[in-house]
């Protein structure tokens, strides 16, 4: 259940970007862009799904947090770019999806991390 939101961004970035490479004129692809700089960040975010979706948690603290900043950038950028009208709606869901996915497993954190905020009572009545 875990990597769900995972594959499902992954397959939907592949199907809009496989299909805006392959057939641009295909009347289900007409909401979606196949722009360069669309294929470039399709690619890039393929990719950091794929490596979230091959490895196993906890991911090293430097990839966490190199794709939370990725995910933001990606999911600010979407958003701007769909208010001013740049932006196709496909592109705008397949984006938002991807960086909502990756934005996701980036907040993970290792089980043993709250055992010693638990163990550390703090007790605010004198005793």
């Amino acid at each position: 259940m875990g990597k769900v939101l995972l594959l499902l961004s992954l397959l939907a970035l592949l199907f809009v970007g496989i299909g805006t490479a392959l057939m641009p004129n295909n009347p289900m692809l007409w909401l979606a862009s196949g722009a360069p700089v669309y294929q470039y960040a399709r690619i890039a975010l393929a990719v950091i799904l794929l490596i979230q979706f091959t490895t196993n948690p906890p991911r090293h603290l430097w990839f966490r947090l190199l794709a939370g900043i990725v995910a933001l950038v990606i999911g600010g950028w979407a958003t701007q770019q769909t208010y001013d009208y740049h932006m196709q709606f496909l592109d705008t869901f397949a984006f938002l999806g991807a960086s909502l996915a990756i934005f996701v497993t980036a907040l993970e954190r290792k089980a043993s991390t709250f055992i010693p905020m638990l163990q550390k009572q703090i007790n605010i009545l004198p005793t």
